[in-house]
């Protein structure tokens, strides 16, 4: 199963190239709509394939662990988004810290993906950084925003910033082919 990433070529090969090794956290930022989910759901599942033979290479879309990634059933896999227009708000993330601290179920890693955490309040930010301050070797966190400078300077000064670009025209025309 080849990667989908459309247009993220360097975002891609910064996450691909770490997939051996990777940080504790990530910081996927970029304009809405440039496929940061997209990328990170990829990026998740390919740390937590079981059959990924080639090492940087895609996950294979086929093993247990893909198909229960994908179908948002994956044990070692947690995703939280904000809710409501309000954002994250402490209950949210509270039990990220004790979730974290148990050791993946099935996989290599257990893997946190969460969305806009430009939306965390301070008491769901302070939340989350405990955790991002002495994480666990067996814990990766994806974040995403498309409003980085609103993201909390700490909670970004602990993750490895990865940048993706606004779509070309080029990369949609070929995704709506």
């Amino acid at each position: 199963m080849p990667w989908t990433a459309l247009g993220q070529d360097r975002a891609l090969a910064l996450l691909r190239d770490s997939l051996e090794n990777p940080a504790h956290a990530y910081l996927l930022v970029g304009p809405e709509g440039s496929g940061k989910a997209l990328l990170a759901r990829e990026f998740a599942r390919a740390l937590l394939c079981s059959d990924r033979d080639v090492p940087g290479g895609p996950p294979c879309g086929d093993c247990t662990s893909c198909r229960r990634t994908i179908s948002g059933n994956h044990p070692d896999l947690a995703e939280y988004q904000p809710k409501g227009r309000m954002g994250y708000r402490e209950e949210d993330t509270e039990g990220i810290p004790a979730t974290a601290a148990v050791s993946p179920f099935e996989a290599r890693y257990k893997v946190f993906l969460l969305e806009r955490v430009d939306a965390l309040n301070r008491w769901a930010a302070n939340s989350l950084l405990k955790v991002l301050e002495e994480p666990p070797a067996t814990v990766v966190f994806v974040l995403l925003s498309a409003r980085p400078e609103k993201v909390m300077e700490t909670i970004a000064s602990r993750c490895r910033v990865v940048h993706l670009q606004p779509l070309s025209s080029q990369a949609i025309a070929t995704a709506l082919r």
